[in-house]
C-alpha cells in the first residue's frame, strides 16, 4: 500500500469522493451498454465482465474513502456524509 504524507487529509477525501462519483458514472455508463447488448441479442459478456471490475473498484474507493473518514468518537466507525 502507498501511503501518501504531507497532505491534508480533507484533500485526500475530497478526492476519494470524486473517484466515487467517478466510478458510479463509469457503472451507469457500461451498465446501459450491457442492458443494450442484450436487448439487441449481442455478446455482452465482457461488458459485464467489465461492470464487475468497475463495481469491485467502486467497493475499494468507498473502502478508502472510510478509512479516510473522521472516525465518531463514540462508537469509533467513520462519519458518513453521502447524500
Amino acid at each position: 500500500m502507498i501511503r501518501v504524507t504531507g497532505l491534508p487529509q480533507c484533500l485526500m477525501q475530497g478526492e476519494a469522493e470524486e473517484a466515487i462519483r467517478h466510478c458510479r458514472r463509469q457503472i451507469e455508463r457500461v451498465g446501459a451498454d450491457v442492458e443494450r447488448l442484450q436487448r439487441t441479442g449481442q455478446d455482452a459478456t465482457r461488458a459485464q465482465a467489465l461492470l464487475k471490475t468497475l463495481q469491485q473498484v467502486l467497493a475499494e474507493h468507498e473502502a478508502n474513502r472510510d478509512r479516510l473518514a473522521p472516525k465518531d468518537p463514540w462508537i469509533g466507525k467513520p462519519i458518513r456524509h453521502d447524500p
